[in-house]
């Protein structure tokens, strides 16, 4: 019998969340850092990380709690019929993480902040801050090279980090640029661009995400942040293969899912689309062998996932079985006679 994870369209679903899962772990690493350095500026009195941290953090929380909500129901319809049932614990995390989009902030109303923020970043206005601020960096960089075009030729030219961060640099620049445009020039008022404010937050909190996954890769010991789990990284070979195959599925897939964006800043063509969308199809091969100790490695028990079917044992069926023989309802009879006011007719005799 195949295995489930052998056939290719459930690693396509799949595979891509367990990327996401990384890639913000890594970004929430970055966060605490910019963070913490925030807290060592701000007592000699320079606040200048604040309105960056607030920028980040705003977009950072509507789009990676929208990507946790859809991925948990992603991972309930891959279930197939048991992803219904309680006993597979998705019906419980759905419900318990789905007011995450809405409270302290909602999702939507989020993104203005990110975007207002990335907006008035004029490359001209702060020059000053050039190479410190990378905001203001990236926009400078498009708009000196706006018809910038991507390089690709075979589909294993995608797995090059720099090309990566070029494009999706690349096009949060040029969603930007085009923003600017219908406000000062065309005179559009805020309102009436906020479905492109949201794209504008999600794209720069998308780069952000790659960018901090890149940087993790990247990270050697001598650095000044000391972190157990990047020195495990670091000094371990062959986790740092299957952790770049990762990265690369995460990137490759976001700009997949998003492409549009990417043909219409005329950064990528038609044929490298599809160049891009067969190396995602590679990449699925390369992550398969490691994809269940990915999920392993964030050591979460049993008792927690609340779930028969992700236990780690792989004893499903037999769980299921024990866990419904338990069911209390088993052991009365209820009442479907509607002109009976009566709920329980009588206890089962098991």
């Amino acid at each position: 019998e195949t295995s489930v994870l052998d056939y290719t369209m459930q690693q396509y679903r799949l595979f891509p969340i367990i990327a996401q899962s990384y890639a913000c772990f890594f970004t929430s690493k970055a966060m605490n850092n910019l963070y913490t350095k925030y807290m060592e500026q701000s007592s000699d009195g320079n606040y200048s990380l604040l309105a960056d941290i607030h920028a980040s953090s705003s977009g950072l929380k509507s789009l990676t709690t929208t990507m946790a909500v859809e991925s948990i129901e992603d991972c309930r319809r891959a279930c197939g019929g048991h992803g219904y049932s309680s006993f597979s614990g998705f019906v419980k995390f759905y419900q318990d993480y789905l007011p995450n989009t809405t409270w302290e902030g909602d999702n939507y109303v989020l993104t203005q902040q990110t975007a207002r923020y990335v907006i008035t970043k004029n490359p001209k206005k702060y020059a000053s801050q050039i190479g410190t601020n990378p905001t203001i960096t990236y926009i400078l960089q498009y708009l000196n090279e706006p018809n910038q075009k991507c390089m690709a030729t075979t589909p294993l030219n995608f797995n090059n980090q720099e090309f990566q961060l070029k494009a999706f640099r690349h096009r949060i620049a040029y969603l930007l640029a085009n923003a600017v445009d219908q406000i000062d020039n065309q005179k559009k008022s805020w309102n009436s661009m906020l479905v492109e404010i949201n794209r504008i937050s999600h794209a720069h909190c998308q780069y952000l995400l790659v960018q901090n996954f890149i940087t993790a890769l990247q990270y050697n010991s001598q650095q000044q942040i000391n972190d157990e789990s990047l020195n495990i990284l670091h000094n371990s070979t062959s986790l740092k293969k299957v952790m770049t195959s990762l990265c690369n599925l995460f990137v490759l897939h976001t700009m997949e899912k998003d492409v549009g964006e990417f043909l219409e800043s005329e950064y990528l063509t038609s044929s490298q689309a599809r160049l891009l969308r067969t190396q995602v199809y590679n990449l699925l091969k390369e992550i398969r062998p490691n994809a269940v100790s990915l999920v392993d490695a964030f050591l979460i028990p049993d008792a927690l996932l609340s779930s028969a079917l992700g236990r780690y044992d792989g004893k499903v069926y037999e769980t299921m079985i024990d866990w419904a023989s338990k069911e209390p309802l088993n052991g009365i009879i209820l009442n479907i006679d509607p002109n009976n006011n009566n709920t329980i007719l009588e206890k089962a005799k098991l």
